[in-house]
Order: structure tokens, then sequence, then C-alpha cells
């Protein structure tokens, strides 16, 4: 609908969809997690009952289910419960009563919102008011002496290149030779590297730090770089991470100063042991320039998801065969079992489930015909319960046959009658 103003035109929407609290981005693992969804009609009312919520957890297609009512114009979305390997998206669609469909995100399904399944994990942060035993090592290169080794303190007041303040207003950081406003790195090269820091059990990992870089100043300017490596094995070997410089037309190109966050996933980037560690090394080995770094507000977190042990449900009670109820068939019937999801059910011609054999599996229900069983024979039956945690043991044992003997006029009544009824069951089945 369009609506003329002035000389302005304004659109109004049919529907318009909001989630209040935004789409969760992490999912807690075995556990539905809900969110608020608000639809707000315009041009057009919602449909009754058109409101739903689609989603897939394995990139295959969407199922849907509705939202719930929660007061005027408010709905309440359940994702189902994730399990820590699953991949879960989605979105909310709500119809209007002109026949418009809109959703959230807008473009769905082509567009959706994605979640993680499992809970954030810090396993290191460091503004580096304390110390947490950062390691500084030097490399001089000869050809002078060499200046800048990184250290931990409050920048100092007037700096030609390096920062003035930290960069998240803690007070210290780690920067090169702040030891006055125009000392910096001269002659070789400066490493700082962190403590070991574990991180296995994270299903992924991510790193951030604020640094600062400058090598634009001085006799032979953007000729120098900062490296950024990780390593997975306390330092034995190292992977780069990031180059910052040396020229503006680098990749990282921040090489005139300032605090830059950086993020980083360490997804195939390194192995998840308990000796990640990190170093950031900067250097001034050629024609000496003003060259300045600095770290701070270094924090590595990830990702954490245990699966909930699942147990197996308990056996089934209440299992019975049928005994000459049925000259085709022996039907088996059981108690419905808490936490089950199907059912197994075994058979043996001796009371003997050690060597019985499972005759079905996945039985959704609570009954089962045997249209295997023979006429003369006895059989002996189990049942098991199951679940994603697995099956119960064996269910008492009930013994079943096909037999001459039932009701075969379906007159509630075993009598001579029944044979003109066996008569008609033996032409069905002639092998009775």
């Amino acid at each position: 609908m369009l609506i003329a103003t002035g000389d302005v035109v304004a659109t109004i929407a049919p529907l318009t969809i909001s989630l209040p609290g935004g789409a969760p981005a992490n999912l807690v693992s075995g556990s539905p997690t809900n969110f608020n969804v608000t639809i707000t009609p315009g041009s057009e009312t919602l449909v009754p009952g058109s409101a739903h919520l689609f989603y897939s957890y394995d990139g295959g297609a969407f199922q849907s289910v509705p939202l719930s009512p929660s007061g005027g114009d408010n709905y309440v979305a359940t994702l189902p419960a994730a399990l820590c390997d699953d991949t879960p998206r989605f979105y909310v669609t709500a119809a209007g009563n002109l026949g418009a469909s809109v959703s959230s995100p807008p473009g769905a399904p082509a567009n959706f919102y994605q979640a993680m399944v499992g809970t954030m994990s810090v396993r290191f942060t460091d503004n580096f008011q304390t110390n947490q035993l950062w390691t500084v090592s030097d490399t001089p290169s000869g050809g002078g002496a060499f200046t800048g080794t990184w250290q931990r303190g409050v920048p100092v007041a007037g700096a030609t290149a390096a920062p003035t303040t930290d960069a998240d207003g803690s007070g210290q950081c780690y920067l090169t030779d702040n030891s006055s406003p125009t000392a910096d790195i001269d002659n070789g090269l400066t490493t700082l590297a962190s403590p070991a820091i574990n991180i296995t059990g994270l299903t992924t990992a991510e790193m951030s730090y604020a640094r600062w870089y400058s090598n634009s100043t001085g006799a032979a300017p953007q000729a120098d770089t900062l490296h950024v490596h990780v390593s997975d094995n306390n330092g034995l070997s190292w992977v780069l991470l990031e180059t910052v410089g040396p020229t503006t037309s680098s990749p990282n190109p921040e090489v005139s100063g300032g605090w830059f966050t950086k993020t980083y996933s360490l997804n195939g980037v390194i192995a998840f042991t308990n000796q990640f560690r990190v170093r950031f090394s900067a250097d001034d080995a050629a024609t000496q320039s003003f060259v300045e770094a600095a770290i701070d507000a270094v924090v590595v977190r990830g990702l954490e998801c245990d699966d909930p042990v699942i147990t197996p449900p308990a056996a089934p009670t209440g299992v019975s065969a049928s005994n000459g109820e049925d000259c085709a068939n022996i039907t088996i019937n059981w108690n419905s079992v808490v936490d089950a999801t199907d059912y197994e059910v075994w058979r043996n011609t001796t009371d003997d489930s050690g060597s019985a054999t499972s005759l079905q599996i996945g039985i959704a229900g609570q009954s089962y015909d045997d249209n295997t069983a023979a006429y003369g024979s006895t059989y002996y039956y189990w049942v098991k319960a199951c679940n994603a945690g697995g099956c119960s043991p064996f269910s008492l044992s009930d013994s079943g046959d096909i037999s001459l003997t039932g009701d075969f006029t379906g007159d509630g009544l075993i009598d001579g009658a029944d044979v003109h009824g066996f008569a008609d069951a033996h032409l069905a089945f002639p092998a009775l």
C-alpha cells in the first residue's frame, strides 16, 4: 500500500516481523531454545495460525512449527533441542489476510539466521594490568645499538609514533621501548609471547586483540612489518596469523598508528591443545625509521559443547503375545515406556533370551504382528525400548502361537459353530 504525504510517498508494509531480543546466536546442547517474535499488522492483518518457525539442523529441508501466542502481537518461537554437531538454520514467516507473505530475515528461505551449538568459554583474557607471564625475546641485527624491547606499562606522554594511552582505558598495555617519547625499535627484532593457554575441548576458537603499529615516519618509512604468529605446541613451531605492513597497500595497511581491534578464527589454523600460544614480533632492521608497536586487550575464547548423556529407557512391561486369536499372526503388545523413541521385538522357540533373534527394530508403537510364525509352533517374545542413548534390557517373556482355537464365527463364543469358521479360514490359509 502507498500513502502520499506531501511530496513523499511512503510504503506501508503488510506485516512487520521483529525479534525483540534478536535471533539466538548460540544454542545449549540438548535443550530447546525460546526467542520472542513480534508480528505487527500494517496494511494487512495476520492470518490466524500462519505464524511459523522454520528450522533445519543438518543442512536439509526446513521443518516448520507454529509460533506460540504470548499476548497481543507477541509470540514465542521454540527451536528444538540441538546437539553439538548440528548446524542450525532458521527463519520466521507470517501471512497477511490479503495474501502477503513476510519473513524474518527478509528473503527467506534463501536468507536465514544461523546459530552455533554450545556455550562461549573465555580461556584467556589480559588487559596487562597484572603480570600474566608473557615473555620478551630480542634479536639484534647488528649495525648499531639495539633498542625497542617490549615493555608493560602506561604509555609515556608525547610519544612520536607510539600510543599515549592504552586501547581499553584500563591503564597499561605492552608497547615497544616505553622509556621516552622518541624511543623506538632500532637495529633488530623484539618478540612478545604469551604463556601457554588451554583451548582443549572447544569446538570453535577465536582470538582478539587490540594492536597499534606505526612504521610511516623517519628515514625509511613503510619498510618494516609487525607479525602475529600462533602455536599449538608451546612454541616449538609457529603459524603466521597476521602481517601488518609494510605499506598502506598491504593486506593489513594500518601502519600509521591508531588502535585497531582484530578478531581471528583459529579453526583450521592450529590444533586445539593446552599449549596454545601467540606472539607479536616487530622489527626495524633496515635503514632506521620510527617503528612503534603496542598490544592490549588480548582475549582467547571459543564454543564449548558437550552433548547431554542420554540414558537408555527401562525395559517394557506388560508384554503379551496372542494365543490362537488369529489364524495368520501372533500379535505382541506391551506398555509404553517413558523416554523411549522406538522398540525392538525379539523371538525364540525356547524361553531363552540369550539365543533370541531380532524380529523387528524401529517400531514406533506398542504393538507388532508376527506374520512369519508357523502354525503349530510356540514362540517366546521379548521387547526392548530404545532411544538415542541405546536400548533397554529384555522385557519379561511371553509365549504365543497360531492354533485352531478361536472364535472364527465372531459370535463371542468358541463352540461347534466355529468349525465352519475354521473351514473358511483354512480356504484362505491352506497351510492350516
